[in-house]
């Protein structure tokens, strides 16, 4: 159990070249031969991916043991651990963790992940069959919005959420809920509305209220408009800053974040801890069903906001998150046992399709 604000513990941290190592009672910090390892394995992938900056940050149950910041956050300035970068699709992660918190009893309500997604859309009679849970684990067969051109033309302009809600409704099935595996962003963008339709109160509240607040994630937050500030890293293409930015608009609860590695180490390591959910819920988060049609790591089956990667003798669960100029990577292991570790990457790169390889790859030097 994490028993002290983050930034509390950050009066007993060292702080070393951007480097951040927890000296706090019962952690035990890399050695330097771990550290140059890992310095080593981000720098060379870096220079293959041609990927101008990254922040990592890696820790196991209870502890940060390493945070570091590589390469240029922008034209004049250096990536750190607390540099913030859009995640992308890690933003469903979150919004799961909201859908489990929801299914909680609160005063005699909650939201049954078992219940039907015509109660929320009832003249929606396509979609008849469609639950939350097969919303969860991508497997409602709901196209993805983000494959058509409405989506690919517009997504640098703001779009209503009655608009982008409009869009999606006209959607016909692609196959049999529950028969099989497809990812699609609308499968969250129908839980964010889901949500606020639930709660009475709206996305970004509910994270702040639940995990952001709570974990002390002070850097975490709805993407908006406003002129990035100092720690804010630009986004590059093809070794370019680009100045498009996909709106949040078209991404509530499916890529709308931005964060740093050090907020994504606290809510990794909420976690780890149950401090954010039960066992219970984390074994219903973790539960994979279908494997992914569409699979960025062979063989990947679908979990709620989470891809199953694992392997014999190891239980790995990630996922990865694209939004346009920035790539991601969130890496859990052993999530639901004693020894679990977690592995962050954020980079601000287009379209990086190695980052899980190279989360795995950090993993394994600690």
């Amino acid at each position: 159990m994490v028993t002290a604000s983050f930034r509390q513990v950050l009066a007993g941290v060292l702080v070393v070249y951007g480097c951040l190592i927890t000296t706090k009672a019962g952690g035990q910090q890399l050695d330097a031969s771990q550290q140059s390892s890992i310095d080593t394995t981000v720098v060379k992938f870096m220079k293959q991916q041609a990927v101008p900056g990254c922040s990592i940050a890696l820790g196991t149950r209870g502890r940060l043991a390493y945070a570091q910041g590589y390469g240029k956050a922008g034209p004049n300035a250096k990536s750190a651990p607390d540099t913030i970068y859009r995640i992308g699709s890690l933003t469903k992660q979150f919004t799961a963790a909201l859908v489990l918190m929801a299914a909680r009893a609160q005063d005699g309500k909650s939201l049954s992940i078992d219940a039907p997604l015509t109660t929320f859309y009832p003249r929606q009679k396509q979609w008849a069959g469609v639950t939350i849970r097969h919303l969860l684990t991508h497997s409602s067969g709901i196209p993805s919005y983000t494959a058509y051109r409405q989506f690919t033309r517009n997504q640098f302009k703001p779009i209503s959420p009655a608009g982008l809600l409009k869009l999606v409704k006209a959607y016909d099935q692609a196959h049999k809920p529950g028969s099989k595996g497809q990812y699609s962003n609308t499968n969250y963008l129908l839980l964010a509305h889901i949500l606020q339709t639930h709660t009475g109160l709206k996305y970004a509240d509910l994270l702040s209220q639940n995990i952001f607040t709570p974990q002390d994630m002070g850097d975490t937050a709805v993407i908006t408009r406003k002129r990035p500030g100092k720690r804010t890293a630009r986004g590059y293409d093809k070794g370019r800053v680009t100045s498009k930015r996909t709106h949040a608009s078209w991404a509530m609860g499916v890529g709308d974040l931005e964060s740093t590695a050090l907020d994504m180490a606290q809510w990794n390591l909420g976690l780890l801890d149950d401090t954010l959910l039960s066992h219970a819920e984390k074994a219903q988060m973790f539960a994979a069903v279908k494997i992914n049609t569409e699979p960025a790591v062979k063989g990947e089956r679908l979990a709620m906001g989470w891809m199953d990667i694992s392997v014999s003798g190891e239980k790995r669960f990630y996922h990865q998150g694209y939004l346009h100029g920035f790539s991601a990577v969130n890496l859990l292991i052993d999530p639901l046992g004693e020894d679990g570790r977690f592995v962050t990457v954020l980079c601000n790169a287009h379209l990086v399709q190695k980052m899980p390889d190279m989360a795995i790859r950090i993993a394994r030097l600690f």
